[in-house]
């Protein structure tokens, strides 16, 4: 984007409303929801935030926190707002808020410029009822090596564990791409950016 690592700022996502640094933008392209005891939302008011691939979660009373905190009228004056999927779209037009679909912004990865010669079948946190429904030669060929689910000791996380993180995903896409012939998932974050790299 021709921004100088310089002028960048880390924000840790889940202590949005307590920013207190210099007034900055944000890409708001995220998953926000409730987790033990903390919710990211609203964001301070020295954040100029930027939807793009936006996501409020359904589960865990996410959206429920969502409405309580009346972050729909914050979020009017920073209409439109782009959502990761169409059901957060549509639970945002609910309060009559400009809304579309952006999708996630993992679907700008590049392609992967080569397929490995014997690639896996990775299968990423199907739940058994799901899994049963796979091809019996499938389920014993794939790699179940690869989860999404990662969880803290503590809420909100802190700067070192949202590192931790940020360096498992990485390590997580790169397997994706070097790795993988096929990824079956339920999971809309494996998916769209195995799409974006060409992955089946």
């Amino acid at each position: 984007m021709g921004i100088s690592p310089c002028d960048l700022l880390r924000i840790n996502r889940d202590e949005l409303p307590a920013y207190d640094g210099e007034k900055c933008k944000l890409i708001m392209q995220s998953w926000f929801g409730y987790t033990n005891g903390t919710f990211p939302l609203p964001w301070s008011d020295k954040i100029i935030p930027i939807f793009l691939g936006f996501h409020i979660s359904s589960g865990n009373h996410g959206r429920e926190h969502f409405v309580n905190a009346k972050v729909h009228e914050k979020m009017r004056a920073f209409q439109p707002i782009g959502c990761r999927d169409r059901n957060t779209r549509d639970f945002l037009r609910g309060f009559g808020l400009d809304a579309y679909f952006s999708g996630c912004m993992t679907l700008t990865f590049d392609k992967r410029e080569v397929e490995p010669e014997n690639g896996k079948i990775f299968i990423v946190d199907l739940n058994k009822k799901t899994l049963k429904h796979l091809p019996k030669h499938i389920r014993k060929r794939g790699d179940f090596s690869i989860t999404h689910v990662c969880t803290f000791d503590k809420y909100p996380i802190s700067e070192s564990d949202a590192e931790i993180f940020e360096d498992k995903a990485r390590e997580i896409l790169n397997r994706y791409k070097n790795e993988a012939k096929l990824v079956i998932t339920s999971r809309i974050h494996v998916a769209m950016p195995c799409v974006a790299m060409g992955i089946p």
